[in-house]
């Protein structure tokens, strides 16, 4: 009996992972117009805590508004910022029932604004997507989102046992907000060398 809930929780960890990791590669790698690129990138500059206020409506490219980051606020404060949003993302991942939606749109949208990113910096979508595979916390946080969903899948399927599932809900939390702040310094030391 254990050796199958250990089985059904693996399954739904990698069920959920790659599904997640499908949704970010085919929304990053679809095309997408100039005018969808920039209206996306000026929604995520717009609503990022990271980029200064001041910077928002100095005409500069992406890449040089994401670089003065460290110019004009604390590191400590980046790192609570990006770790705030994607430990939001990571509680709304782990609702019951809901989650793995959360999860899945929040993969969607994360794709989406790379694609928009990479046609707004004459960068082919392809190239970008390698980059970002390559840099560590993309996959931290991929890993992240998919443990906490997965418990969000499983009460999906199985919603006979979702008692004992809710159980396991916050040794995913826990593992998934440890995950996140070191991908969240991870990113504020890369950010910080642009």
């Amino acid at each position: 009996m254990r050796k199958t809930i250990w089985n059904k929780n693996v399954m739904a960890f990698v069920a959920s992972f790659l599904l997640l990791f499908n949704i970010f590669f085919f929304s990053a790698i679809f095309p997408i117009s100039q005018s969808e690129a920039q209206d996306t990138i000026e929604s995520v500059i717009e609503t990022s805590p990271e980029i200064p206020e001041e910077k928002l409506d100095q005409d500069l490219t992406v890449v040089e508004r994401v670089s003065t980051v460290g110019g004009s606020q604390d590191y400590r404060q980046f790192i609570l910022k990006v770790l705030g949003r994607n430990l939001l993302v990571m509680g709304l991942s782990s609702i019951p029932f809901f989650g793995f939606i959360v999860a899945s749109i929040t993969q969607f949208e994360n794709g989406r604004g790379a694609a928009a990113f990479a046609s707004s910096e004459s960068i082919p979508q392809p190239v970008f997507i390698l980059v970002l595979y390559a840099a560590p916390p993309f996959w931290m946080e991929l890993l992240a989102y998919s443990t906490v969903s997965s418990i969000s899948l499983l009460m999906i399927i199985n919603r006979k046992f979702w008692r004992e599932e809710i159980r396991k809900l916050p040794k995913a939390v826990t593992i998934s907000a440890a995950l996140l702040i070191i991908a969240a310094v991870y990113e504020t030391i890369i950010i910080a060398s642009l």
